[in-house]
């Protein structure tokens, strides 16, 4: 087996690895979610009583009740990290091998690096979408 063979399968497999890695190790994401309800009660009772001797007695009683209810909800969920590497390599018309590395730098745009076996070397940048 040739020195270009090995660098390749040693490519193929980093990325086989990097990928199984993230495939199976999601992070995990706790969301808490409080919802407090307030509710204000007012009960007034009257009572009138008849006395046999004619009079009338009314009594009134007002009841302030105020209920608090805190209800929290926890969730967890499952989160892949966006990933902040990409690596590729290949062999391209030239009879070259060629290896490329992008790093993440804002939201979705990376900036790379790339060579050939030719000995060629070259910047650029790029989106994902």
């Amino acid at each position: 087996m040739n020195n270009k063979a090995i660098a390749l399968l040693c490519l193929a497999s980093a990325i086989a690895g990097g990928a199984l890695v993230r495939h199976f190790m999601p992070v995990v994401k706790t969301v808490t979610e409080t919802k407090e309800v307030v509710t204000d009660r007012v009960t007034t009772i009257t009572k009138e009583v008849d006395k046999p001797d004619g009079t009338k007695t009314i009594t009134t009683k007002r009841t302030d009740a105020i209920v608090e209810n805190k209800d929290t909800v926890q969730t967890k969920v499952d989160v892949l990290p966006q990933p902040q590497w990409r690596i590729s390599g290949g062999y391209n018309t030239n009879k070259q091998y060629y290896g490329v590395v992008d790093r993440r730098i804002l939201g979705p745009v990376f900036i790379g690096i790339s060579a050939t076996s030719g000995g060629t070397v070259g910047a650029h940048i790029g989106f994902e979408f």
